[in-house]
């Protein structure tokens, strides 16, 4: 799979599986809508999470999108997560541009609206260190 097919695959509406150390050692893995930018994957969240405020101090994260159907193509990437955190009203436009990529146009802006609490929210980036692309057909 070269750049463009990969950056393809990972514009289709694939959940993501993030996995990170937790304090412990051990590993977690979490499913998650995402946006590839061309150049980072992009997340919205909520900061109170457990992950997200594992990620300061541990920001090795590795993510990973695959098929479940031949060609059963699959992408993987290590890198570095950083957190914004910021309101609602501040990181609206990112959580727009990630629910879209997984609902009917017509129920994103009320969706992601609905998850406007007053409380602060959190765009987590990972910056590949590493990318492996795979067809394993």
């Amino acid at each position: 799979m070269d750049d463009h097919e990969r950056d393809a695959f990972l514009a289709g509406p694939y959940v993501g599986a993030l996995s990170l150390a937790r304090a412990d050692g051990s590993p977690l893995v979490l499913p998650i809508w995402y946006r590839w930018d061309g150049t980072a994957v992009r997340l919205w969240t909520d900061p109170a999470f457990p992950w997200v405020a594992r990620l300061p101090s541990e920001p090795r994260v590795a993510f990973a999108v695959f098929e479940h159907a031949v060609p059963f193509r699959a992408v993987s990437i290590r890198g570095m997560a950083a957190i914004r955190t910021g309101t609602f009203a501040e990181l609206r436009d990112e959580a727009h541009a990630i629910v879209a990529r997984y609902i009917d146009p017509a129920a994103v802006d009320r969706t992601v609206d609905s998850y406007d609490r007053g409380t602060p929210k959190a765009i987590v980036t990972i910056v590949p260190s590493s990318i492996r692309a795979l067809v394993n057909s």
